[in-house]
Parts: structure tokens; C-alpha cells; sequence
């Protein structure tokens, strides 16, 4: 066992070698190498595949979870920008979008009543519908990318 992974290991640094004075080294190229190497078996593939899960408590967080002042919408953030199936802008979107979340505008509230009277209802009703329709957003868009995870795989 230790001799094949010697031998296979000085076939890497040779192969390396060898990319290196031909022409530089491309990310492509290092991937061809270890492929051919190891092949890879269907069935690892698809149990390599994740679900779901972080994107559903990333987004319960940012809205439902923010009831618990700051801490439960800071969470729901945190999971979000540590998610891999939304864009940069789509967690941008999910940052910026009424921060804080629902939690946040139950909290000041008081402080919207002091807003003129055509402006309170609006705020409040995009204060508070805002952070859902952005989660419903965020979700479609985490599973139609699972979606294609999953069929390219197979």
C-alpha cells in the first residue's frame, strides 16, 4: 500500500515536472493528470451531492429567526454568505433587504408610528412582507441550482 501511493506520488511530481517546462501549469491540466489517476466511480458522485439544508436555516433565520433581536438575523447572514448555490448579488440582496429582518421592524415600530401617516403602512408592509418574498426567492433559486447539481451528476 505505501509503495503504490510512493510510486504514485513520484508519477505526480513527474508529471508536474513535465507541465511545467512544456507549458504552465493550468488548473485544466492538473485535473486531467489526477483523473486519470483516479478515477472517480459513479456512485461517489452522487453521494458527494448535499442537500438542501443550509439554505432552509439561512433563510428561517433571516426571516423567522430574527424575532430573536439581532443575534437570530445575524445567524441567518452568516449562513448565507456561507452557502455556495446563491450568486454574490443574490446574498447581497438577502443581506440588505430590511436589515434586520421582521424581528428588527417589531422592535421599532414605535419608531415608524412617528413617520408621517401615508408613509407608516407602506414601510411597515414592506418591512414585513420584504424579507418573506425575498426567502421565497432565495429558496427557488437554491433549488432549481440543487436541480441542475443533480442532473449533472447523473
Amino acid at each position: 500500500m505505501l509503495g503504490a501511493s510512493c510510486s504514485r506520488g513520484l508519477f505526480l511530481g513527474l508529471c508536474l515536472g513535465l507541465c511545467l517546462r512544456s507549458q504552465p501549469l493550468l488548473f485544466g491540466t492538473l485535473r486531467n493528470i489526477l483523473r486519470r489517476m483516479a478515477p472517480v466511480e459513479p456512485g461517489l458522485i452522487q453521494a458527494h451531492q448535499r442537500g438542501l439544508g443550509l439554505e432552509i436555516v439561512a433563510v428561517l433565520m433571516l426571516t423567522v429567526g430574527s424575532l430573536i433581536p439581532v443575534l437570530g438575523w445575524a445567524v441567518g447572514v452568516i449562513l448565507l454568505w456561507c452557502s455556495g448555490r446563491w450568486r454574490p448579488s443574490e446574498k447581497l440582496l438577502g443581506t440588505l433587504i430590511v436589515p434586520g429582518g421582521p424581528g428588527m421592524v417589531l422592535l421599532l415600530g414605535a419608531a415608524a408610528m412617528a413617520l408621517p401617516a401615508a408613509l407608516t403602512l407602506p414601510v411597515l408592509l414592506f418591512a414585513l412582507i420584504g424579507p418573506v418574498v425575498m426567502g421565497v426567492f432565495l429558496l427557488n433559486r437554491a433549488c432549481s441550482r440543487a436541480a441542475l447539481e443533480g442532473h449533472q451528476a447523473s
